[in-house]
């Protein structure tokens, strides 16, 4: 899969708040376009987006959510297309979307120049809670990835960021310390409205950097929380 095909998909992933909705949309629309896959350009990607995906994303999501999922993709394949971002050797993708280590350790140098996306991860069993979560976040420059168990936060391939946590679940305990162990500077922001039990449990697995929410918060307030755990 081309970095284009997979920036589509990483969008689509985050307005649904999982991968097999995407999937099965993009499948549904390469059979009506006739074709095997999606194309490779960042150009011809966004015609097909726009004549075979649009009608079924606006049904799906609406017009106003699926207008900033399409504007984020023209930018961030727009930003992947300039020399600026491109990697020299072979075809090894631009820092700020290579494929990293389990250790989630690896940054581009901060001299590159190069703007670097922070990956935000949604920790939430309830899917229609993701799925209401990833929306809220469209366009808010991150990279949204969804784990509903502690062996999805281990696999996960990118690193981690920020970690948007539901502290109700019955396995929040065990995937704090999948987080600890896979991310050990990740920064979390913990859902709850016991903000005392939700502090005692961050200590105890050991999260270095974290932020008690309230659940219910506006997407607004959200935003900017995730934003200034992200930048530091």
């Amino acid at each position: 899969m081309t970095e284009p095909q997979r920036a589509l998909m990483r969008r689509l992933a985050a307005a649904f708040g999982d991968e097999g909705t995407g999937r099965m949309l993009v499948q549904a629309a390469l059979r009506e376009a006739r074709r095997a896959s999606l194309p490779n350009e960042p150009d011809a990607l966004l015609d097909f987006v726009r004549a075979h995906l649009m009608s079924t994303l606006t049904e799906e999501l609406g017009p106003r959510l699926v207008a900033a999922l399409l504007e984020d993709l023209e930018q961030e394949l727009a930003a992947a297309d300039r020399p600026s971002t491109r990697v020299a050797i072979g075809s090894m993708e631009p820092p700020s979307t290579r494929r990293i280590a389990a250790s989630g350790s690896m940054e581009p140098p901060k001299s590159s120049g190069v703007r670097v996306r922070p990956n935000v991860v949604l920790c939430d069993t309830d899917r229609f809670a993701r799925a209401a979560l990833a929306r809220s976040l469209v366009g808010t420059e991150c990279d949204v990835a969804a784990a509903e168990s502690p062996t999805e936060i281990m696999s996960l391939d990118d690193r981690i960021d920020v970690a948007i946590v539901n502290m109700q679940m019955s396995e929040v305990a065990s995937m704090l310390g999948a987080l600890s162990a896979r991310a050990p500077d990740v920064r979390v922001v913990a859902v709850s409205n016991d903000a005392h039990a939700a502090e005692s449990l961050l200590r105890a697995v050991g999260v270095r950097t974290h932020r008690i929410v309230p659940r219910g918060m506006r997407s607004l307030e959200l935003r900017a929380v995730i934003k200034r755990l992200a930048n530091g």
